[in-house]
């Protein structure tokens, strides 16, 4: 602080210098009902300010990390469903990576509504070919 007082003019420092003064002057002369009721808007402020902090405290302490189990969950789920086969079902695997490509791939949802019918056509093709 008092390298950037240093760096003012003499003038702007006088002038803050006074002003300084007259504010402290005037916080000593403040009444006791004025402090009184500076002190209770205080005290309200910091109580508002902890109902909130606590509020958001709850969401972080408890939400985030349940949110967060619960995505690696479901991607436990997800990894457990893919390696680990029914024994006899070889296909199983295979038909939740289709299901899988169908959620995340970028074809129209038209594509999936005939796509009974695109097996068909390409078990026949094989077939006949």
């Amino acid at each position: 602080m008092r390298g950037k007082d240093q760096q003012k003019p003499l003038g702007e420092q006088l002038l803050l210098s006074a002003a300084k003064a007259t504010l402290e002057d005037s916080v000593e002369q403040i009444d006791a009902q004025t402090l009184a009721r500076l002190a209770a808007i205080r005290q309200s402020a910091v109580d508002a300010a902890m109902r909130k902090h606590s509020a958001t405290a709850w969401f972080s302490r408890w939400i985030l990390p349940m949110g967060g189990a619960a995505t690696a969950m479901a991607v436990a789920l997800v990894v457990f469903t893919l390696w680990v086969q029914p024994p006899g079902q070889d296909a199983a695997p295979v038909a939740v990576l289709e299901d899988l490509n169908i959620l995340t791939g970028s074809e129209e949802i038209e594509f999936y509504q005939e796509l009974e019918f695109y097996e068909w056509l390409a078990v026949n093709e094989q077939a006949a070919g």
